[in-house]
């Protein structure tokens, strides 16, 4: 028997990779372990040995009763900082954090049962901290000559990412069905030829009402249907898989007697192989709107002997008012003048030179298109129904502006149906006592409009800064693609990338700053925001203000919209500092809170990042504390600030679904704490190192425009390098030349904003002329007016690979019908 043993233990397993687990094997002094020499080994661990270490998968074995481990080069990669220290040593002496939940499956094996697990959570530690990881592993028992079990066999894979991936799809399922569940039109989901509900919204409960619809069908859970011809369009749709769309069709519900009209679309659903499988239905409610429309159809028939009727009553109210200071006006809904009393009268003759009367049209009769366009929008609340009444600020230019209650009620008929509107303004300078609050609102007028100018010049400043990245961008791009130098000349080249990068990213921060559009909220690694602010917040407070940062590295992301977010910290910083006149320390701080249900933030229960922002500045008292969010209020005195500053923080937060509390002292400090619900999407990442791009001309002609001769030999370089045959012009006007001289590329692109013809111009008179010629336009602007959605874009700068994907696109893009 020992010389059976001896003979099985000398194999040795083939092909042998240097450095790799089977030079760990021959080297092992096994003879100081429980399995002992290697050469006495019994012949099912020598055979299981050299199959797992021929395997490319990972797997492993634990042998004996001390459970020795051994694995292969692939499982290696698995075990992270355990590699290399685990291998022929007690299972759990390396794993002993393991033994609660891998002991028990280790049992069952030895004891003879075949284990597998489609979804194994352990935590571990691979050198970064402990962290939960997930596998699917199969173990199997292995018997000795004399049929005990003497080890397994375990074949494993690490499925952490795949499970992260599920999580992060079933989140986005969820959030997307509670979206659709409190969308204002309704909504419902209909599955197989029997229209069987899988899915309805609110909405659809609203007009249908609450009954058990799903898992039944149309016919079963609304029967009244019957006969309305909507079973039959179903069958329809579902037959030959075209969709159907309705406006204003009659539907009568729940017993109703009266009609119900609806705007809706039947969408039928398909499975991957293109058979309709359901029905997507949506719509809205339009009633209203529709009985709205048959009232003014109705009042249109009788309008001259409603006027008729009408102009007695006027005429009464224009005497009652004519004595008045009141300003009285009525409009009707096309703006027609049907009472105006003599104060208005001369109030508007002498703002716009023109004495209105009963019949005219308001809006005809301002000359002013900015005059007229702001009347046209004060008037559209009170002919929309709104029953407003709000103070402003206006008057002749030859006069100082002052200040009126202005109010609007809806003028209706005998039947309740809205036929227009009428307005009573009243002058109520001498009784406005807050001279402060007025002066306060002028200079943020003022404020604004500055800031609107300086939004017009960050966007040139940054449009020529983009053109100056553009060629130093793509040229280290270009060198660190080539590997030019040794490796110092490439580090020193990676540190020019870096800062290029963060150039790029500074003059997207210009472009934001000016910016006004909606919140594009998504999820926001808030850490990394503040980190990546840092330099910037240094930089406006000053020398005389310390600025020191405590971010938690484990705070989730939040949802929010990164631009605003980065301007409210912004002010936050700047009303700190300001609060510190004689210098101090401000600290921003970034963690994340569990809210209990009875917060003192109100918030609804959840998980919410916090960012705090903390002076030692001069704080605020009680008084001061409870009005600090109101617009225009600040402490500051006149010329020193609008007072935005917090209740657009505030606003921010609040519409974030979020909140903002104020805790201060006097004479000690502030600290300002923005809450932010915590997002469970996934972070969009940002700029990369560069990549080699693939090549995408294969001989075809480009036509490269750009006035800019350092930008245009960056990316002709660029082209080239992609197997472009590139053409380059200077200008619009030469690129015609050229293409009327008889080249006719592939490809035209052409930069904006350039002296002479703009590349839109010169897109468009392509399109005309050459449409078998795709476009691409660059831009040195992140967000341009005036741009063609239909044209692709790449804003600069931009990396090889950027202009790659981008030709690409614009190549494979249809031409326009």
């Amino acid at each position: 028997m020992a010389k059976a043993r001896k003979s099985s233990a000398v194999k040795t397993p083939a092909a042998p990779r240097e450095g790799g687990m089977v030079d760990r094997l021959v080297a092992f002094d096994w003879a100081a372990s429980s399995l002992g020499d290697r050469r006495l080994w019994p012949a099912s661990l020598v055979t299981l040995v050299d199959l797992i270490m021929a395997a490319q998968e990972p797997m492993c074995i634990a042998w004996g009763p001390d459970r020795i481990f051994l694995y292969n080069d692939a499982h290696a990669r698995l075990l992270g900082a355990y590699h290399p220290k685990a291998f022929g040593r007690p299972y759990f002496e390396s794993f002993a954090a393991l033994k609660g939940e891998i002991a028990p499956l280790f049992e069952r094996v030895f004891a003879g049962e075949a284990i597998s697990s489609p979804d194994l959570v352990v935590t571990i530690d691979r050198g970064e901290g402990s962290q939960q990881a997930h596998f699917e592993l199969s173990y199997t028992p292995v018997r000795g000559a004399g049929g005990d079990v003497e080890g397994l066999f375990c074949t494993s894979s690490e499925v952490t990412s795949r499970v992260q991936a599920d999580r992060a799809a079933r989140a986005e399922r969820d959030r997307l069905r509670e979206q659709m569940l409190q969308m204002p039109g309704f909504i419902a989901i209909l599955s197989g030829p029997d229209h069987v509900y899988e899915y309805v919204n609110r909405a659809y409960l609203a007009i249908a009402g609450d009954r058990d619809f799903i898992g039944r069908s149309v016919r079963d859970i609304i029967p009244e249907l019957e006969g309305q011809g909507y079973f039959e369009l179903l069958d329809q749709v579902f037959t030959t898989g075209e969709r159907y769309l309705a406006k204003g069709s009659v539907v009568r519900l729940n017993g109703e007697t009266d009609e119900r009209y609806i705007d809706f679309i039947y969408m039928p659903m398909r499975n991957a192989q293109n058979a309709v499988t359901g029905i997507f239905v949506a719509g809205y409610d339009s009633t209203e709107r529709e009985r709205s429309a048959q009232a003014l159809r109705r009042l249109n028939e009788t309008l001259e002997q409603q006027v008729v009727s009408r102009t007695g009553e006027l005429r009464l109210l224009e005497r009652i008012f004519d004595d008045t200071d009141v300003l009285v006006m009525a409009i009707d809904l096309d703006h027609r003048i049907l009472a105006i009393n003599r104060a208005n009268a001369d109030e508007f003759e002498l703002s716009t030179g023109v004495r209105p009367k009963v019949g005219d049209n308001l809006l005809d009769l301002i000359g002013d298109p900015e005059y007229r366009a702001s009347a046209e929008k004060a008037w559209a609340r009170g002919l929309s129904g709104e029953e407003a009444t709000y103070i402003d600020t206006f008057g002749p230019r030859s006069q100082a502006h002052r200040s009126y209650e202005i109010s609007f009620r809806s003028l209706r008929d005998e039947m309740g149906i809205r036929i227009g509107a009428y307005q009573m303004v009243r002058d109520i300078t001498d009784q406005v006592r807050d001279q402060a609050r007025l002066a306060q609102a002028q200079e943020a007028l003022i404020q604004s409009r500055k800031l609107e100018a300086m939004g017009q010049l960050t966007g040139g400043v940054a449009h020529d800064f983009n053109n100056l990245l553009t060629p130093i961008v793509g040229s280290l791009d270009l060198l660190m693609r080539r590997q030019v130098g040794g490796e110092r000349e490439q580090r020193l080249i990676e540190g020019a990338f870096q800062s290029a990068e963060r150039a790029a990213v500074l003059v997207q921060r210009l472009l934001a700053f000016g910016r006004r559009q909606p919140l594009q909220a998504r999820p926001v690694d808030i850490g990394s925001l503040v980190r990546g602010m840092a330099d910037l917040i240094v930089t406006a407070v000053g020398p005389q203000v310390s600025v020191s940062l405590d971010v938690d590295p484990d705070a989730p992301a939040a949802h929010a919209d990164a631009n605003q977010l980065e301007m409210a910290i912004l002010n936050l910083a700047i009303n700190a500092r300001d609060a510190m006149e004689g210098g101090g320390a401000l600290k921003i701080g970034v963690s994340w809170e569990a809210v209990p249900s009875g917060h003192s933030t109100d918030l609804t229960p959840g998980d919410y990042v916090r960012i705090e922002v903390a002076d030692t500045g001069s704080g605020m008292d009680e008084a001061t504390r409870a009005r600090a969010i109101e617009p225009f209020y600040s402490t500051k005195g006149i010329g020193k600030g609008t007072g935005l500053g917090l209740s657009m923080a505030h606003g921010l937060a609040s519409q974030l679904g979020g909140a903002l509390t104020i805790a201060s002292t006097p004479k000690v400090g502030t600290e300002i704490t923005f809450w932010l619900p915590v997002s469970h999407g996934v972070v969009e990442p940002g700029l990369r190192a560069p990549t080699t791009a693939p090549a995408a001309g294969g001989g075809r002609t480009v036509l490269l425009v750009d006035d800019e001769d350092y930008v245009r030999a960056a990316t002709a370089d660029m082209l080239s390098e992609l197997a472009f045959d590139v053409h380059e012009a200077t200008s619009a006007e030469a690129a015609l030349a050229i293409m009327d001289s008889g080249l006719r590329p592939d490809v035209l692109v052409t930069d904006h904003l350039m002296p002479g013809m703009s590349g839109v111009e010169l897109a468009h008179n392509v399109r005309a002329r050459f449409p078998s010629t795709r476009i691409l336009i660059i831009s040195g602007f992140a967000e341009v007016d005036g741009l063609d959605p239909t044209l692709p874009r790449l804003t600069k700068p931009f990396l090889h690979r950027d202009l790659a994907a981008a030709v690409a696109d614009a190549r494979e893009a249809a031409a326009p019908a």
